[in-house]
């Protein structure tokens, strides 16, 4: 596949992803890793949260390996006290390996908000890294900056750590900060064939703003 293929298939994704019928999704998990889906390979994600009180979340997307870059699209959709928003997003991933189980990486992530004024809300640009210290572990680090339009900047970003301890399950834990709030999260991953993986986790809020809750979601990988 070209490189013009790959990009062609993330822009027929992103048709999917935004249309009011398809919530499209992209991992829950707040700290992403320094890796790219291998070219012309990608990923439909789906997943629901429901936060302490009344708000409730539900995010979908696509990505897809185009060269050395990875690009996503996404759309959220919100709902608390009544209200319901839902904000469309991109994300322009690179990454590069150092050496043998050690990466690092650049995210870029615009996102817009629908019925805003003015739509466009901001860009999240984020460096990672990875180092895979086995076979079985993972270890990643973010550390970025939500460039917000109209509204003061903030620091985004975190650690966290995965263990596939059997070839069809895998636990994961992170401490990061974002949108204001600090959270800890611990997940568990079930992969029950080739291509397709179910996750839920829990987020506990430590302070700043947001709240504690529950998330589920399903991925599935194809060429």
């Amino acid at each position: 596949m070209s490189w013009l293929q790959g990009i062609s298939r993330s822009g027929a994704l992103l048709a999917l992803a935004v249309s009011p019928l398809a919530y499209a999704a992209d991992g829950h998990h707040a700290i992403d890793d320094a890796s790219t889906l291998a070219h012309g390979v990608c990923k439909v994600d789906f997943w629901a949260s429901k936060n302490r009180g009344d708000s409730r979340e539900s995010h979908g997307g696509a990505r897809c390996g185009a060269g050395p870059f990875e690009l996503m699209i996404a759309l959220d959709r919100e709902r608390q006290d009544g209200e319901t928003s839902r904000s469309p997003g991109l994300q322009v991933k690179w990454a590069q390996e150092l050496r043998e189980g050690l990466g690092v990486g650049l995210s870029v992530a615009p996102g817009w908000q629908r019925g805003a004024n003015p739509r466009y809300q901001g860009t999240a640009i984020t460096g990672l890294a990875t180092w895979e210290a086995s076979e079985t572990v993972g270890l990643h680090l973010n550390l970025g900056r939500n460039f917000a339009h109209r509204a003061a900047d903030e620091t985004r970003g975190g650690v966290s750590a995965d263990w596939t301890f059997h070839p069809q399950w895998q636990v994961m834990t992170e401490r990061y900060r974002i949108d204001g709030g600090h959270f800890a999260r611990a997940g568990l991953r079930w992969m029950p064939a080739k291509g397709w993986s179910v996750d839920a986790s829990r987020a506990h809020h430590l302070r700043g703003s947001g709240a504690s809750g529950w998330t589920l979601g399903l991925t599935r990988e194809f060429e």
